[in-house]
């Protein structure tokens, strides 16, 4: 991450730039998300930093990344500026929510198809990640969320973006930790760490990267059920991995 000490400046004549995607090898729908019906103020009772996680379903993922960024409206004058379940500065939106398992699948989220497009990564910087990550709190069946910001997209707006950046993960994975309260999943926001090793993780991309906040998040129901299907191995299956 760049230094954060310079205060933000919004551009008066914004750059000309269009938003990126990943290059994905497939993208693969996630299930129809389920209906949120928790009161919010027992969402906020509910919320705490889990410290166990079972193996989450394609639903449960689904549903979290629907009602954390799912795609509501975008900009009819400026289609980088979107509306979304988050709140993000200027409408920009620019992290990109990674999803890894333990088997170093990678997706990444698309919030207007609700789909994960499946992801080729280095797995060096996947495996150094995912250490990062169980050095900070054990994850073991949960997946990792990791947030890959468009630095690009934000000096297009905006002069010294980066405590923005920082800002906007921050809500992003705090809005996040209420949903996933209100879905009965387990959720534990890990800070920045990693940042270097989510930025090595695409090989190629087209526009300058930081990672900006990982979280685990997976089911809060820890025994599986016997004899069925490993949900991790179902997340596994979407991305071809496992």
């Amino acid at each position: 991450m760049a230094n954060t000490s310079e205060d933000p400046i919004r551009r008066k004549d914004v750059r000309l730039y269009k938003r990126l995607t990943l290059p994905i090898l497939r993208a693969v729908p996630l299930p129809p998300q389920l209906p949120i019906t928790c009161p919010f103020d027992l969402a906020l009772d509910r919320r705490r930093s889990a410290d166990l996680f079972g193996p989450i379903s394609p639903v449960g993922l689904g549903t979290l990344l629907k009602f954390t960024a799912g795609l509501q409206a975008t900009n009819l004058t400026d289609s980088n500026r979107q509306r979304r379940f988050v709140g993000s500065f200027g409408a920009l939106h620019p992290a990109h929510i990674l999803i890894g398992t333990r088997s170093n699948g990678w997706g990444v989220y698309l919030p207007d198809s609700h789909a994960l497009g499946v992801l080729q990564v280095d797995m060096c910087a996947s495996s150094l990640l995912r250490q990062e990550a169980e050095a900070c709190h054990a994850g073991r069946s949960a997946v990792l969320l990791a947030l890959l910001a468009d630095l690009d997209l934000a000096e297009s707006y905006y002069r010294n973006p980066y405590q923005l950046l920082l800002r906007d993960a921050g809500v992003l994975l705090g809005h996040a930790s209420l949903v996933a309260a209100a879905i009965d999943l387990s959720f534990r926001i890990l800070g920045t760490v990693g940042g270097t090793n989510v930025s090595a993780l695409i090989p190629g991309l087209e526009f300058k990267s930081s990672g900006t906040g990982l979280a685990w998040v997976g089911s809060s129901s820890i025994e599986p059920l016997d004899g069925a299907i490993s949900q991790v191995d179902q997340i596994d299956s979407l991305l071809g991995a496992g």
